[in-house]
């Protein structure tokens, strides 16, 4: 979640389907052969798949494994990283609900069967995600959590729409409105997983 209405604050720089956007990008000769790399935050894929397709369990693994078909067929290189051990177990002031052990075995094994490597960060998958794009080992993070950049990744792509054979992608930079510093401090003001604030948006 992160800032609560952080999202407003920010302009995305493009609106475009996800295809066309990694055409560009191969178009640039800077890119592997496959596609650019996708970081891709597990976490929000599961709380979509089930909150989207109801608490039933096949539903759930019906939505994920649609959701990585279109992705099969796209030309990026998709990482997907899970929550890990360290993961704080409070945000907002309330304990979270931790993702059902099923659906993150499943989803799991999903990923192994579409050939898509995958790894449990050490804390928060956001945090991980972001220092990959940091350190330019990814090329963009697919997450709807606000904290991908404030953990300061580069560039952040959140799905605006999708259907059966593409996505509709929002695509975000650090820097072109707001400076890394320039969102911690909003999120220290308004407010965020860990803390209160005082200047809710």
């Amino acid at each position: 979640m992160g800032v609560k209405g952080g999202w407003s604050l920010l302009k995305p720089v493009e609106t475009v389907s996800l295809v066309d956007w990694s055409t560009c990008k191969l178009s640039t000769g800077s890119l592997d052969e496959l596609g650019p790399c996708i970081g891709v935050d597990a976490s929000g894929w599961m709380f979509a798949a089930r909150y989207h397709q109801g608490q039933m369990k096949n539903p759930a693994q019906a939505s994920l494994f649609k959701r990585l078909g279109c992705l099969f067929h796209l030309p990026v290189l998709p990482i997907f990283v899970f929550d890990g051990p360290k993961h704080p177990v409070i945000k907002r002031g309330k304990t979270i609900n931790k993702t059902t052990d099923w659906l993150v075995a499943d989803l799991k094994r999903m990923l192994q069967a579409f050939g898509f490597p995958y790894w449990d960060a050490p804390g928060e998958a956001e945090a991980e995600l972001a220092m990959l794009s940091k350190a330019g080992r990814i090329d963009a993070v697919m997450s709807e959590d606000f904290d991908a950049m404030l953990f300061g990744a580069q560039c952040v792509i959140r799905i605006k729409d999708e259907s059966d054979s593409k996505y509709i992608i929002e695509v975000y930079e650090s820097g072109t409105q707001f400076s890394s510093h320039d969102l911690v401090m909003i999120a220290l003001l308004a407010g965020g997983d860990y803390d209160v604030g005082e200047m809710p948006l």
